[in-house]
């Protein structure tokens, strides 16, 4: 019996598994978290008005936030869920789909998410652009938004 299985036979004599299977477990358990946020919030889009999904503290966007990853590795790993998750989904998800999922996520965690609203005026005409933020940095939506003018920032209630 080789050295791998011969730890996994002795994890499994102790009642535990080897901790790279309780590492992959989490992640999965994450993983299927985003996937179920990520439905809730497009069903959520579909039948609900705006205004009632970002009711919550609103303040003009008055300085660019830095396009960093989250430094909190809680919402770092919440970000990575999400944009893992939408893309084993078989819908698109867009920005505010993602800011809404995450948001229920961190909120979950005891993180104070940020939802930012952008806009943004170029040949394809008005478009605008949702990010989050919380432990520190961008959880989701950083590809494009410094593409973006920030007009307001939303601190949602905790969920």
């Amino acid at each position: 019996m080789g050295a791998a299985a011969s730890e996994t036979g002795k994890a499994r004599e102790r009642g535990g598994a080897p901790e790279q299977w309780r590492a992959r477990g989490a992640r999965a358990r994450l993983l299927l978290e985003a996937a179920v946020e990520l439905t809730w919030a497009l069903r959520r889009l579909r039948n609900t008005p705006i205004d009632t999904l970002l009711a919550g503290e609103r303040h003009p966007a008055t300085e660019r936030i830095p396009a960093a990853a989250a430094r909190d590795p809680s919402a770092f790993a919440v970000g990575w869920a999400l944009t893992a998750a939408a893309r084993r989904l078989p819908w698109s998800c867009n920005c505010l789909t993602m800011t809404l999922a995450g948001q229920r996520m961190l909120a979950r965690r005891g993180l104070g998410p940020v939802v930012h609203l952008g806009l943004r005026h170029g040949s394809d005409g008005l478009r605008a652009h949702a990010w989050l933020e919380a432990g520190g940095g961008v959880v989701s939506g950083a590809d494009a938004m410094d593409q973006f003018t920030p007009l307001v920032r939303i601190t949602l209630p905790q969920a």
